[in-house]
């Protein structure tokens, strides 16, 4: 069985980063951080890989972009 993070601790560890991610970047630093035979899951949608997750949080508004790459807009963080 496999190993599953949340989505807010992808969030925390690029909030950790002192500057916006690509997703290439962000892909590696998911893999180096917490192996690559793990899933990952949210508060409503389980089972993703890195690239479901991040196509995911996307689509949730939880990344602030630019043409340097993805931060965390930490509005967007629920807290529980």
């Amino acid at each position: 069985m496999s190993k599953s993070i949340h989505g807010h601790d992808v969030m925390a560890l690029m909030q950790a980063q002192a500057k916006p991610l690509t997703a290439a970047e962000l892909k590696q630093l998911m893999q180096d951080t917490f192996g690559i035979d793990v899933t990952y899951h949210t508060c409503s949608k389980e089972g993703m890989s890195a690239d479901e997750l991040i196509t995911f949080l996307r689509s949730k508004k939880k990344f602030i972009e630019s043409d340097a790459g993805w931060q965390v807009d930490s509005r967007r963080i629920c807290n529980h």
